[in-house]
C-alpha cells in the first residue's frame, strides 16, 4: 500500500490495537446515522464489498445485480446451471439443485448467475494465460452470452463472452481486443434428496455452469491476492498488502437492527 500512515493504522486495526491517533483518520470518512457527512457510494458503481462468509457474498451479489440492472435500465437474465445424473432427475429434484448454491466452503459452480451487459464478474478458474492477464480471480465484464432453455424452461448456458481489458494487446479472430469466450465447466457432487422429509439414497450429480461470479462482492480471503484500483474491506478481517492507496479502500460493518444483523450500504465507508 502506498500510504504509510494508513498502512500503519490498518496494521493496528487488523489486530485490534488502534491508538488514539487512528481515531480521526478513520472517523473522517465513516458514514453512518451519527455521521451523515461521510462518503457515499452513489458515484462509485465499481466498488466491491468484501465480507467474511461465502453466504453473505452470494446474497450481496444477487441483490446488487438485480438492483443495479433495474437502476441502469438494463435487461437482466438468469443463467441456471444444468444438471445430469445416472438416473433421471425429477422436476422436484431439479428445483432443489437449482436452489442449492453450494456449501460455504465449497468451490462448486453457482447454481444461478444473474447476467446483464457490462455487469462486473470475477473469473474463478485456474489460470488460462498469465501473459494475457487471464488468471484466477481476474476482473471482467459480461459482453454477451448464448443461453438455451432446458426441458423445465430454465435458461442454461452454452457460453458467454467476457471483456477482460479495453487496452489488451491480444485479439481473437473476429472479436474486439480483450474479449474472450468462456465455456461451461462440469463439476460433480453427491446429493441426498429428501422428498417429503424422507431421506433417499445419495447419488452423484454433475453440474454444468460457467465458473464466473458477479463482481459486486467477494470474501476477504478471495481478495487477498487481488490488486485493483477499487476494493472493499471488512472490519472483521483486513489484509492490506494488495491495496494501492486510500481511494481503493472501503470498510463494511454490520448494522444491528430489530431483525438482527445485516450488511447496510449506508455503513460502507471509504478512507
Amino acid at each position: 500500500m502506498k500510504d504509510e500512515e494508513m498502512t500503519a493504522t490498518l496494521s493496528r486495526l487488523r489486530i485490534r490495537a488502534c491508538i488514539l491517533a487512528d481515531v480521526p483518520l478513520l472517523k473522517a470518512a465513516l458514514r453512518s446515522s451519527a455521521l451523515q457527512g461521510g462518503v457515499s457510494l452513489a458515484h462509485h458503481t465499481d466498488a466491491i464489498s468484501l465480507a467474511r462468509m461465502n453466504e453473505t457474498v452470494k446474497t450481496l451479489n444477487l441483490r446488487k445485480a438485480t438492483t443495479q440492472a433495474a437502476s441502469t435500465h438494463k435487461a437482466l437474465v438468469t443463467n441456471y446451471a444444468s444438471h445430469s445424473s445416472a438416473t433421471a432427475i425429477t422436476a422436484h429434484e431439479r428445483e432443489a439443485l437449482v436452489a442449492y448454491n453450494g456449501a460455504p466452503g465449497a468451490k462448486q459452480a453457482l447454481s444461478r448467475i444473474p447476467l446483464f451487459l457490462e455487469m462486473p464478474v470475477v473469473y474463478r478458474v485456474p489460470n488460462q494465460s498469465v501473459a494475457m492477464d487471464i488468471t484466477n480471480r481476474a476482473f471482467g465484464t459480461f459482453a454477451g452470452w448464448d443461453l438455451v432453455k432446458d426441458k423445465w424452461g430454465l435458461t442454461v448456458p452454452r457460453g458467454v463472452i467476457v471483456k477482460f481489458s479495453s487496452d489488451a494487446s491480444w485479439t481473437l479472430t473476429g472479436m474486439d481486443p480483450g474479449y474472450l469466450p468462456i465455456m461451461p465447466t462440469r463439476t460433480t457432487s453427491t446429493f441426498t434428496f429428501t422428498p417429503d422429509g424422507v431421506a433417499g439414497a445419495s447419488r452423484s450429480t454433475t453440474r454444468r455452469q460457467i465458473l464466473l461470479q458477479p463482481g459486486f462482492a467477494m470474501t476477504v480471503h478471495s481478495a487477498q491476492r487481488i490488486t485493483a484500483d477499487g476494493g472493499s474491506w471488512s472490519h472483521s478481517r483486513l489484509d492490506i498488502r494488495q491495496i494501492r492507496g486510500l481511494c481503493g479502500l472501503w470498510l463494511l460493518r454490520v448494522q444491528q437492527g430489530e431483525t438482527g444483523s445485516s450488511y447496510c450500504h449506508r455503513s460502507l465507508s471509504t478512507i
